[in-house]
């Protein structure tokens, strides 16, 4: 009976009891913290990559090809503002994965290159570029002066720790990742 009462007074391994109870916990903390770090980083990669994309496309000769110089045919005489000319603010041209429309595959193959120099893992399959009207420029310029949107879709990452240690099997989403700028001087800058 004595050694059951010594037993119980006795508290040298307590320590090492509680160390083992929190360790799955502060284990699962630590990758926790440093995973969101890096999908975070995977996140502003992404928005750079399309930032580039979108810059390079402004500088560059146009993707989309045969566009008149409002982005819609029009009888109006040269020099008439865009602004005025019917439905010069309301088209839109998509390209993906290199085509649609009047998409130039090589030059989007250039783009994706470009981007992939910041991501490499980047797929032609996730990149999609919008041509869109904004009202700018006149007629007899030669080109039209659209808003180009760079804009990455399906875009995972799938959870390379916590889906081990706290069972996260579910990819996260990186799809927001897009850039809009005007390309008045597109096909003006170097490369054109």
């Amino acid at each position: 009976m004595t050694r059951l009462k010594q037993f119980r007074k006795d508290n040298q391994g307590a320590s090492l009891v509680e160390f083992t109870l929190l360790f799955p916990l502060l284990l699962a903390l630590t990758f926790g913290i440093v995973e969101t770090g890096y999908i975070l980083y995977k996140q502003n990669t992404a928005q750079k990559a399309t930032q580039l994309g979108g810059r390079y496309l402004s500088t560059r000769a146009p993707l989309v090809t045969g566009l008149t110089d409002c982005g819609v045919a029009t009888a109006a005489d040269a020099g008439t503002d865009c602004v005025n000319v019917p439905g010069a603010d309301s088209w839109s041209v998509s390209c993906s994965n290199g085509s649609g429309g009047n998409c130039d595959a090589a030059i989007f193959a250039d783009v994706l290159a470009e981007m992939q120099s910041v991501y490499p893992n980047l797929q032609a399959s996730n990149l999609e570029v919008i041509f869109s009207g904004t009202g700018l420029g006149y007629v007899g310029r030669g080109k039209p002066v659209p808003a180009i949107t760079v804009r990455l879709n399906n875009l995972t990452y799938n959870y390379a720790v916590l889906d081990k240690i706290v069972g996260i099997s579910s990819a996260l989403n990186l799809d927001k990742a897009q850039s809009t700028l005007i390309a008045e001087d597109i096909g003006e800058g170097t490369g054109a």
